[in-house]
């Protein structure tokens, strides 16, 4: 019978990511974006990173009462 090493180095290679690869990913993704909004926002308004980070994340809330159909 033949009998197979293999490197762990391959081994790991071969895996792939993990889910928390996966999810750090995806994360870091939306964090990105949203940075690029906010001092586009800010640039656009003139207004303070936090200020527009706030305006951004007011809006956001706005528009998922408005979807759901809650009003106010």
């Amino acid at each position: 019978m033949l009998s197979v090493s293999y490197d762990k180095e391959e081994v790991e290679k071969l895996k792939g990511p993990s889910e928390r690869d996966l999810v750090y990913s995806g994360l870091e993704e939306i964090m990105c974006n949203t940075m690029k909004d906010v001092v586009a926002l800010s640039q656009k308004e003139n207004l303070s990173l936090r200020i527009a980070a706030y305006k951004i994340a007011i809006m956001r809330i706005y528009n998922i009462y408005i979807e759901a159909g809650i009003t106010i």
